[in-house]
């Protein structure tokens, strides 16, 4: 599986380990909504409080909830990273 992690439209590093562990995640996330199915590409993108996941090129809609819970626990998430501060925006691509 291969992630990339780009906020504040910035590239960031990740070793091995932590893009591992993003993508663990947010396959995770994504594999539970409904009508998502395994899929190979997952691009996942929060700007301000719009969240959007495409998987495979299907756009997946959330309820508003749903959303929250996506939004809070992936910058949760890259908020703990290095060199990561406020978080405007952010986008990750999935691989798998």
């Amino acid at each position: 599986m291969n992630a990339e992690l780009v906020v504040n439209y910035t590239p960031v590093n990740l070793e091995e380990f932590v893009q591992q562990f993003i993508g663990n995640v947010v396959v995770a996330l994504v594999d539970t909504l409904k009508d998502t199915g395994k899929a190979g590409n997952i691009k996942l993108s929060i700007n301000g409080d719009d969240v959007n996941i495409t998987a495979d090129d299907n756009t997946i809609e959330m309820k508003t909830f749903v959303a929250d819970f996506v939004k809070n626990a992936v910058i949760g998430m890259v908020s703990s990273l290095k060199g990561v501060d406020q978080i405007d925006s952010l986008e990750i691509n999935i691989i798998r």
